[in-house]
This record gives C-alpha cells, sequence and structure tokens, in this order.
C-alpha cells in the first residue's frame, strides 16, 4: 500500500508479467483444443446420423436391442464437455463470476484487484452473500 502517484501499479505489473506470459500460453492452448473439440463434435454429429439409419436398418431388420445398443453408444460419444479455460488470473471480478471460474480451475487463480476500496467491496459482498455457497467444494 501507499500514498496514490508513488508507481505501485508499475510495479506491480513488472511482478506480474510472468503469470501474464502463462496466461497468454493458456489462452493459445484453449484455442488448439477448442478446434479440436469443435472438430471432433461435428465428425461425431456426421456419424450420429450415420448411425441413426443403421439402427432404423436394424429396427427394420427386428434387431431392436443391437440398435438400442448402438444408439446408447452413440449418445455417449456426443456428451463431449468443452473444454474449459485455464485462468491465471482474474482482474475485479464478482464472487459469482470467481465461483464459475474456479470451477473450472481447481487448482486455483489469482483474484487481482488494483484498488483496496474494491477489495474490501469484494469481500463484504462474499461474506454476505456466503462465499462458501459460490466456490466449489471439490478439490
Amino acid at each position: 500500500m501507499g500514498r496514490p502517484g508513488v508507481m505501485k501499479s508499475p510495479a506491480l505489473s513488472e511482478v506480474l508479467k510472468p503469470l501474464d506470459r502463462l496466461a497468454i500460453i493458456a489462452g493459445e492452448l484453449h484455442a488448439e483444443a477448442m478446434r479440436d473439440h469443435n472438430i471432433k463434435f461435428k465428425l461425431e454429429g456426421m456419424s450420429g446420423k450415420a448411425t441413426e439409419t443403421k439402427a432404423q436398418k436394424l429396427v427394420a431388420a427386428g434387431k431392436v436391442n443391437e440398435a438400442e445398443q448402438l444408439l446408447m453408444d452413440a449418445a455417449d460419444a456426443e456428451s463431449m464437455v468443452p473444454p474449459g479455460l485455464r485462468r491465471h488470473k482474474v482482474i475485479d471480478a464478482s464472487v459469482e463470476a470467481l465461483g464459475e471460474i474456479m470451477i473450472e480451475n481447481p487448482w486455483g487463480t489469482l483474484a487481482y484487484r488494483d484498488e483496496l476500496n474494491g477489495f474490501a467491496a469484494f469481500a463484504r459482498q462474499g461474506w454476505s452473500r456466503g462465499i462458501e455457497s459460490v466456490l466449489p467444494t471439490r478439490l
């Protein structure tokens, strides 16, 4: 802490540069993972249409159990969850937003507040709402 104008922010931004580099790398990795996820999702959609056609043929042939198994396998493949973004630093997040970010980042993240009064408001908001109800309970 210090008086206004004593150059606190430049010093702090210098200390946080390695974390910012990690965030850039995480963003690039997330973009690649999302691209791969979207491609797999589209391929699963295409194969899903073919699976429905096969299942219809099996039902027409009286092989209902085989058709059911085929559709169950296809349903499992369709429930693909998109990859989450690894967040290393969060700036001025609300309690609710921080809770959602913590669910995707069980290893934690840095909740950065540039101003002390912003942190105090965040703390009051979290404590009044019961921060334990917002943050994830699983580790």
